[in-house]
């Protein structure tokens, strides 16, 4: 992967992320769950047809941006929540921060990633060529809101007063979200087109500054 290119900057930084954060679950260790691929096109929805090939390009740049943005910030607001936790000696009452922290986490997720596939849906494919390309990030995310569905519903059945919580809570979820991510993100940053948009187009450039890429 080009670690220098703008994808690279926001994957490694949703990795490294990924792997510091002591959470309930691993997002990153599945990835033969992520969507595979299929080599089907999606094809471009007719609103966006008549949309400028350039403002495209941009609209889905800032898209992706927004995806991959949204999981690193998420990860970053969830681990510094995390590592508070040992200063809670209360058993229970850890186990309540610990929840909720983890519930924000996968609301707003939930909420980025639902917002991503709109706009994803919205804009269609950015340019000629990209479409298989387009097509595995749309299953991608369909795929990971599945998740993010089944996820809220386990958390909310998890008891913080359980004896057995942090073995309860360490199966919960499933996430893979971060794997997902990963396997496209050499592929995005190998359109030259989408790779330069991301450096200059205003949500890219925001994201990146909030988690320091």
């Amino acid at each position: 992967m080009k670690h220098h290119s703008a994808v690279g900057a926001l994957l490694v930084a949703a990795v490294a992320l990924s792997a510091c954060s002591s959470g309930p679950t691993d997002p990153a260790a599945s990835p033969s769950s992520g969507p595979a691929s299929s080599g089907t096109s999606a094809p471009a929805s007719s609103s966006a047809a008549a949309t400028p090939s350039g403002d495209k390009v941009t609209a889905w740049a800032e898209a992706y941006c927004g995806l991959v943005g949204g999981y690193a910030l998420g990860l970053k607001a969830y681990q510094e929540k995390h590592v508070q936790l040992p200063n809670v000696t209360d058993v229970v009452e850890r186990n309540k921060a610990q929840l909720a922290a983890f519930t924000e986490f996968i609301s707003k997720l939930e909420i980025d990633f639902k917002a991503a596939e709109g706009e994803f849906e919205k804009v269609g494919v950015p340019l000629p060529g990209a479409e298989e390309l387009h097509g595995e990030v749309a299953e991608m995310l369909d795929q990971v809101n599945g998740q993010l569905g089944q996820a809220k519903q386990q958390v909310a059945a998890l008891d913080p007063n359980d004896p057995d919580f942090e073995q309860a809570v360490s199966g919960a979820g499933g996430l893979d979200g971060a794997s997902a991510l990963l396997a496209h993100g050499e592929k995005v940053s190998g359109v030259p087109e989408l790779e330069q948009a991301m450096t200059t187009a205003p949500k890219c450039v925001e994201i990146q500054r909030q988690i320091g890429g």
